[in-house]
């Protein structure tokens, strides 16, 4: 999977509405999204870049979101993305403190990249989403 979707509109400090995009590549079970706000024809944003990840400013949702769906979205982004870069194993991620090394399997943190397999209800939601409604100037 390789889409674009638009979240939404924001209103910038300047007082400018711009949209939130999110490009979403889904490939041989590894996921990666990357946000902008506000793109602009010279390759600049109003807004962040990369990790996006604050929905609650966002006024106006893209045709077929919800506020449901954008939690869901934001809580799969923070969670999933980059699920095969982890530098820790599944115990330690569950660890309220991370340590160097795991107590249940020895694993010393940092020592691999990782793969953390993708539920497909993830894969799932991702597809569902809407495309976006509007061709940003860059993602």
């Amino acid at each position: 999977m390789d889409k674009i979707v638009r979240l939404g509109t924001f209103k910038t400090y300047g007082g400018r509405y711009a949209s939130t995009y999110a490009h979403i590549k889904l490939a041989d079970g590894k996921l990666s999204i990357t946000g902008v706000e506000g793109p602009t024809q010279g390759g600049n944003a109003l807004g962040s870049c990369g990790q996006v990840r604050e929905g609650e400013h966002i006024v106006n949702l893209a045709p077929g979101w919800t506020r449901p769906i954008l939690t869901a979205f934001y809580a799969m982004w923070d969670r999933w993305h980059l699920n095969n870069l982890r530098s820790e194993c599944e115990h330690q991620r569950d660890m309220i403190t991370l340590a160097q090394e795991c107590p249940v399997c020895d694993y010393q943190i940092g020592t691999a990249w990782l793969t953390e397999e993708l539920p497909e209800y993830v894969a799932e939601f991702m597809a569902k989403l809407p495309e976006t409604d509007r061709t940003p100037a860059w993602v």
